[in-house]
Order: structure tokens, then C-alpha cells, then sequence
């Protein structure tokens, strides 16, 4: 793993316990819900679930199936109508969702005496704590600070980890399969990615220690 440092505001990911419970708190469900904050599309998925949270932007779950049973599941619905990427092992455990509203993900967060538990997102995030809507390449992460619950790990300011073999010209090829950036490289570790409609941009940068800078412009 190759260490990354990133100032970055997970929207996904903004409530606590105590928002969580002004949501309706933890209740079973039949379906999962998230909402892509950039297109406004959201995904709903036809599943029987438990210690449910809806916050309306993403979704935490606790199910009896295990990663492989869950991908199973998730395969076999129609909501899910097209392919589904396992991106890296349990340990860190992703799941790409390529829908007709977008791409979102299914993360294994933990599991106890055979209850598994899981978040589901689409694939944006915030640039600083006043910054805009982004894309964010989930499956390029390792680690989070903390793992277990994505709903604290926020504000997302820390060490986090990405996979040591990406490199700048996969979050370059990242950004621009979005088809909404221009795409600019600085450097041969530095990328400036500006928003066609808004002008809004950051800027990526790698180190040769493994740090990951994201800054806003």
C-alpha cells in the first residue's frame, strides 16, 4: 500500500450516529437506497435488510450474506442491470454497481457472529469542507482512518492509503471517463481536473514517498 494524504469532505459520508437516528435510526427494509449529489439520480435496490440508515445520499445496512452471497444478490436483481466490479479483496471490500443512473458502490465495512455490514454510495464526494461536488475513485482507496463505519470518518482529513499500482494516468483516465473535466497535466505526478460547465477545479498530486495531495484551485 502507498500512503496518501488527502483533504477531502466525504458528502457520502457527512452524518453521525446522532443523524442517523434523526433519519428514522436503525430499522429493517426491503430496499437500499443512495443518491448520486453531482446528477441527482438516485439507485434503489430491491433487498431485505437490517440496522438500516437511510440518510437519503447513502445508505448503512446490515444483512446476513456475506460479500460473495451479497455480490450473488446483487447480480440477480433487475435494479442492478448492468455488470458488477469486485475492485480488491474482503479486507477492503468493494463493489462497482454500473447502473443506468450511474456508478455506485457497496462497501463491506464488518461483520460479527454472521451479521455483515455494509454502506452503499455513488462515487462522489467534496473538495474541502466548502468545496464542490466531486468524482472520487473509491476503488483506487485501501484504507480509510476508519473503516468499520464510514458515517465517522468524516470530516475526511488524514491518512488514508491507495493501491500501489495506480498511478497518475489512472486518475487521469478516472476523471476523463466522467466526460464532464478537462483534464491537464502540470507534471508528470500533478493533474489539474476543471469542471466543463462550472469551471471549478482541483488539482491531484502524487509524491515519490506515496503521498496523494488533492487540493482545491
Amino acid at each position: 500500500m502507498k500512503k496518501a494524504k488527502m483533504t477531502l469532505l466525504l458528502i457520502g459520508f457527512l452524518v453521525c450516529s446522532s443523524l442517523l437516528s434523526a433519519c428514522g435510526g436503525m430499522h429493517s427494509s426491503n430496499t437500499i437506497c443512495a443518491k448520486n449529489l453531482i446528477t441527482d439520480k438516485c439507485i434503489t435496490i430491491p433487498i431485505d435488510v437490517y440496522n438500516y440508515a437511510d440518510t437519503g445520499n447513502f445508505s448503512n445496512f446490515t444483512t446476513h450474506l456475506s460479500f460473495s452471497e451479497l455480490k450473488k444478490e446483487l447480480e440477480s436483481t433487475d435494479a442492478v442491470n448492468t455488470a458488477i466490479n469486485i475492485y480488491n479483496t474482503l479486507s477492503t471490500g468493494y463493489m462497482k454497481l454500473e447502473t443506468a443512473s450511474g456508478d455506485f458502490y457497496v462497501k463491506y465495512n464488518s461483520s460479527d457472529n454472521g451479521e455483515y455490514n455494509y454502506s452503499l454510495f455513488a462515487d462522489v464526494g467534496k473538495a474541502g469542507e466548502f468545496g464542490e461536488y466531486i468524482y472520487i475513485p473509491f476503488y483506487m482507496l485501501e484504507e480509510f482512518p476508519n473503516s468499520d463505519y464510514p458515517a465517522y470518518a468524516t470530516p475526511f482529513e488524514g491518512d488514508v492509503y491507495y493501491k500501489k499500482f495506480f498511478d497518475i494516468n489512472d486518475f487521469a483516465e478516472y476523471y476523463r471517463n466522467k466526460e464532464i473535466y478537462d483534464i491537464e497535466n502540470l507534471s508528470d505526478t500533478t493533474l489539474l481536473i476543471t469542471d466543463k460547465s462550472s469551471g471549478y477545479s482541483f488539482t491531484i498530486e502524487l509524491f515519490d514517498d506515496g503521498m496523494f495531495v488533492l487540493d482545491e484551485k
